[in-house]
């Protein structure tokens, strides 16, 4: 890896472009919309090779802050010098927790498109392309799922979703995300890309028509719905240890929503992802083995 750049955060984008460029010198190399809400534009003393971007986010989108003169560095760029997924799990892997995943491995930093707003909508629609195991329903069961079908969208009842269980492997999922629409599929396989990274030993499934992980019994859930993502930690205790983090996300028990306006943020998912792995290997610690219980009633 190598050092690229430096970013820091500006609170009048114009103002300190005439500063950098008229001023100091700099040329201004190229800019472009960030994905998560705001402005950038890359600087270059073309003397040194030095490069500054300059990064500006307004008031209520994802890392809008309040700005104090002194305390706006924003980020440090370094070269991945290869695949910046595989980068990014290593990093993941030795404790890191990045703010941003990298949404996709072939797409630059100097990328222009902007996110696509969504409205909130209504908080119990269904999920999107609920995905139903191969051969795991009875006929009734496909009639009923038929029968319920609203929109485009398969509203199955929570029995037909119990009787369809889990169905095993990445290739359910990909199923599932093919049938997403763009801006939110996007949106799940950076989620996905981020959980692979914090749990490199879970395994994906597709329960109840939702893709999730599982390590030492269910992890997490996520999924698809008409106007926005919902990402499902389900332990109260992990929600209570991230309850500030968490709380602006929250929509239910145990449901964070999230758009791509409003992404969730990386080192959040990382964290609760982290200690849900912890929470299930100490809950797998406390089970007696099998039989024991019947062992000890015999004696």
């Amino acid at each position: 890896m190598g050092l690229r750049y430096f970013g820091i955060r500006v609170r009048e984008l114009d103002r300190s472009i005439d500063f950098y460029t008229r001023l100091v010198g700099l040329r201004e190399l190229r800019r472009g919309q960030a994905p998560h809400g705001g402005r950038w534009v890359l600087l270059q003393d073309d003397r040194s090779r030095q490069r500054l971007e300059l990064n500006w986010y307004p008031e209520g989108t994802t890392f809008a802050t309040p700005y104090t003169a002194g305390e706006g560095l924003d980020h440090i760029s370094i070269t991945a010098g290869g695949s910046a997924a595989r980068t990014f799990r290593r990093l993941v892997k030795a404790g890191a927790a990045p703010a941003l995943a990298p949404s996709d491995p072939t797409v630059s930093r100097g990328s222009t498109s902007s996110p696509t707003r969504m409205g909130t909508g209504s908080r119990y629609s269904e999920p999107m392309n609920r995905v139903r195991p191969r051969g795991s329903e009875s006929a009734r069961t496909r009639a009923v799922g038929a029968r319920s079908r609203v929109g485009g969208v398969a509203r199955r009842t929570p029995t037909a979703a119990r009787k369809a269980g889990a169905s095993t492997g990445p290739g359910d999922v990909d199923r599932y995300l093919a049938g997403v629409p763009a801006p939110f599929r996007r949106l799940l396989e950076r989620l996905r890309t981020t959980i692979r990274a914090a749990a490199p030993e879970a395994q994906e499934v597709v329960s109840y028509g939702m893709p999730a992980f599982r390590q030492d019994g269910m992890l997490v859930y996520y999924a698809a719905f008409r106007d926005h993502c919902s990402f499902f930690a389900g332990s109260a205790s992990v929600r209570a240890r991230f309850a500030a983090e968490v709380r602006p996300y929250e929509s239910g028990k145990g449901t964070l929503r999230f758009t791509p306006a409003r992404p969730l943020p990386t080192s959040l998912v990382i964290k609760i992802v982290r200690a849900r792995v912890a929470e299930n290997k100490a809950r797998q610690r406390l089970r007696p083995p099998r039989g024991a219980s019947t062992a000890g009633r015999r004696s």
